[in-house]
């Protein structure tokens, strides 16, 4: 089991969320929002208010997960971390049969 994390503009947050679960690429989708995120794009410091994405899937769909995440993202280079992660059983049971 892994989580993608993403940030993105709401709306967009939304969508991609809506299209992981829809194609049952991700068993959850928790937005966190708003976020104000600091960063350097081409040399100059840039302010952004974001939504915060926590995907949770399975390893397996993580190449999936990440073109739906590249193919609906407004930004030229979105960030897309993916961290290991260890569950409960049953919630692991869950997001493994969510996905089914």
């Amino acid at each position: 089991m892994i989580m993608i994390i993403v940030s993105a503009p709401a709306d967009a947050a939304e969508n991609i969320a809506k299209e992981l679960l829809a194609k049952r690429i991700a068993g959850c989708v928790q937005i966190l929002k708003p976020v104000e995120s600091i960063y350097i794009w081409k040399g100059k410091i840039e302010t952004a208010n974001e939504s915060i994405l926590f995907v949770k899937l399975p390893k397996k769909n993580k190449s999936a997960a990440q073109e739906i995440i590249k193919e609906a993202h407004p930004y030229d280079v979105p960030e897309i971390l993916s961290v290991n992660v260890s569950s409960n059983e049953d919630y692991r049971r869950w997001l493994y049969e969510a996905v089914l």
